[in-house]
């Protein structure tokens, strides 16, 4: 990265820690073939610079104006600002780790950006803890210690208020194992059989009765992890210690031999029952992570009250417009110009069959190889596309068709065909969409990976809410919004239109909050005329039927051959008239020889409709058969004649040149015998005379 780039980059850290004169530069400083060492400096005098020392460091504009001769700036912590950061290490396979990093990441919800190595994450939030602590690879300083900034965004929202949180995450890693000796009632409140009556019949019913029936494979990492959320759900409704233990031997996941061992039993109950935050590493905690904060409490305070009661609402999103004075005006970033903006959602419909899923690989393909997407330019860089409908197998049949798959490095493919593809499903019985654990696990590759698009295929799969649903359409789309503006990339979202947005040609199905929340939507369609009649199995039009960043209403017209579609080729402005009045002319003429008519008023032999579902209609639609024929009009080339005897008088285009021959017989006046001249002979013979005596 240039120095020009990285000083573009620092403009991206927040205003508000800008503000404060808390820089320094720093270089990186290698001893005895170890870990390099970030090494503080005065950015004002070159010298070293230390945490403790308020005058060696400098504004924020005097650390970017040095940073060129360092590796970067970094934001020194003290008492007296209000920030505190966490620093997530890279995890190094370590999937445990991974998880609790992921949980920490998503309940901060705070600004986070890439560390300088871009396999660390550093979150900002504003609170405070007594001193800075480490365990494993997570790091919490609130003071005495300087951050590395990149303004490599990772998460870009305001600076949150996150006190409650930042305590509790402080006091887990302190490392202490607090003794299990939790006491819990001393009366049993409710019977065995009230327990799970009661714990059958709440809002996470369904996790209840599968682990109530020892149905755990697929959803813990092992048994332990479900015996553990097995006793988490008991305790919701009993907190007897005796009676838990016997409730859980009662079960199938206490059949094991394990079971019988007492500490291992009353180590789960003290962790059921410990008012401390648990970090339980599995699936349950990860699926249900704002839920487990929602009862988890510190001291008797829940862990989600408290941060509600932190947060300053006024201060999430609002920001001056004079802010904005003297600043350059970013260029918005398209993946595809026109089609296809950066770091926002757009969604691709298209019937069954159609072949959005091939055009969306294609468009893949090509973001990988740098090569253009249907005559289009495609910002290059590295693509993934997920799918739920194909398997690995039919991927592999439709890339072979594409191109050459050893130039196609930078294209990862993931196939969740027959797997719960769900990115986010309607929490409890509310209309608020949770996120899924295979969400948090795609949202950290795709922060690794960091690529330039990323495919969707297809939203039935995905998305676990109710589509007519406007408000839970909303929140799937602002899910993967967030998705985008969070890690750069483009995000495409395939969807089937139902029945009536085939018909009426919007493309949509459900809400309008599908259609009002992406930012563009483009609809895939065969060339099929009024009639129902498909001149061309082939034909496909890609149109760009709404977008917030560019004109709608354009059309691609592709063509399937091979495997794949390719853009056509057709005229385009005076050549494209010229061409559909040209076919024009000619299919009249082919219509006039089979003794068929076609008119310029409507009906079912309405000339540009009749030509447009023609075989030989060579791509022209009815809107440009209908220009064609209003220009061929105006030239004087065709005309409209009523042809037929006075009782049915029907219209008729011509050409011009065809007029004396059409006319004769049927275009010209009717006479009665009483009209004929006087010296006409009756009855006239094959030679026209009077009929032989």
């Amino acid at each position: 990265m240039s120095a020009k780039q990285a000083f573009e980059r620092f403009h991206n850290l927040p205003e508000e820690m800008r503000a404060y004169s808390q820089w320094v530069v720093w270089r990186y400083v290698y001893r005895d073939g170890q870990k390099p060492t970030k090494v503080p400096r005065d950015p004002k005098t070159g010298g070293p610079a230390s945490v403790s020392d308020a005058g060696t460091w400098g504004t924020f504009d005097q650390a970017c104006n040095a940073a060129h001769n360092y590796d970067g700036i970094g934001f020194v912590f003290t008492e007296t600002d209000p920030f505190a950061g966490i620093d997530l290490d890279d995890a190094e396979g370590d999937e445990a780790a991974l998880r609790i990093q992921q949980k920490i990441f998503h309940e901060m919800g705070s600004y986070a950006e890439r560390s300088p190595s871009g396999k660390g994450l550093h979150i900002i939030v504003r609170g405070h803890v007594p001193y800075g602590r480490r365990r494993g690879k997570v790091e919490l300083y609130s003071s005495g210690r300087f951050f590395t900034m990149t303004g490599d965004v990772y998460n870009n929202v305001p600076i949150a208020d996150r006190q409650v949180l930042i305590s509790a995450l402080w006091q887990e890693l302190s490392g202490i194992n607090e003794p299990h000796d939790v006491c819990g009632e001393t009366v049993e409140k409710l019977s065995d059989v009230e327990v799970i009556e009661k714990a059958s019949g709440a809002a996470n019913r369904e996790k209840f009765l599968k682990l109530y029936r020892g149905e755990w494979q697929g959803d813990y990492p092992s048994q332990s992890e479900a015996d553990q959320a097995y006793m988490n759900l008991l305790a919701f409704n009993t907190q007897h210690r005796a009676q838990l233990a016997r409730l859980f031997r009662a079960s199938p996941l206490g059949q094991r031999k394990k079971a019988e061992r007492e500490d291992y039993v009353g180590r789960m109950i003290s962790n059921s029952l410990d008012g401390k935050m648990q970090w339980h590493r599995s699936a349950e905690a990860i699926a249900n992570g704002r839920e487990i904060a929602e009862r988890m409490t510190i001291h008797g305070e829940s862990l989600m009250a408290g941060l509600r009661s932190m947060v300053v609402p006024t201060s999430v999103g609002w920001f001056k417009a004079s802010s904005l004075a003297g600043k350059p005006v970013k260029p918005r970033r398209w993946h595809v110009k026109g089609l296809i903006p950066s770091e926002q959602v757009t969604m691709l419909s298209g019937d069954g069959g159609t072949g959005k899923s091939l055009i969306a690989l294609q468009l893949a393909v090509s973001t990988a190889t740098g090569e253009q997407w249907l005559g289009n330019d495609v910002r290059a860089g590295l693509a993934m596309f997920v799918s739920a409908e194909d398997s690995r197998d039919e991927l592999h049949r439709r890339l072979s068709a594409i191109g050459d798959m050893r130039g196609m490095n930078r294209l990862l493919l993931c196939s969740l065909a027959g797997e719960d593809a769900l990115l986010a499903v309607p929490r409890d019985r509310s209309n608020v969409l949770t996120r899924t654990p295979l969400f948090d696990d795609l949202d950290t590759r795709i922060g690794i990976e960091r690529p330039a698009l990323v495919v969707f295929d297809t939203l039935a799969d995905f998305f676990g809410g109710n589509e007519n649903d406007r408000a839970q359409a909303r929140q799937f789309v602002g899910i993967l919004r967030g998705l985008a503006i969070r890690h750069k990339c483009a995000v495409l979202l395939l969807s089937h239109p139902s029945v009536a947005g085939m018909a009426s040609g919007v493309g949509t199905s459900g809400s309008t909050g599908w259609n009002n929340s992406v930012r563009s939507r483009l609809y895939l369609s065969r060339v099929v005329g009024e009639n129902g009649y498909e001149p061309n199995p082939d034909a496909r039009i890609l149109t760009t039927k709404k977008s917030n960043y560019g004109r709608a209403g354009g059309e691609i017209h592709l063509h399937w051959h091979d495997g794949q579609f390719a853009a056509c080729n057709l005229p385009k402005g005076e050549e494209h008239n010229a061409k559909a009045e040209s076919v024009f002319l000619k299919l009249l003429e082919e219509v006039i020889a089979q003794g068929r008519r076609v008119n310029a008023s409507g009906g079912q032999t309405y000339a540009p409709r009749v030509f447009a579902d023609h075989p030989q209609c060579e791509g022209i639609t009815k809107r440009g058969f209908r220009s064609a024929m209003e220009k061929l009009f105006a030239a004087g080339k065709i005309r409209s004649i009523d042809t037929g005897p006075p009782s049915k008088r029907r219209s008729q285009i011509v050409p011009e040149s065809a007029l004396p021959n059409l006319s004769q017989s049927e275009n010209q006046s009717f006479q009665s015998p009483s009209d004929q001249p006087p010296d006409a002979p009756t009855n006239p013979g094959p030679n026209g005379g009077a009929p032989p005596p």
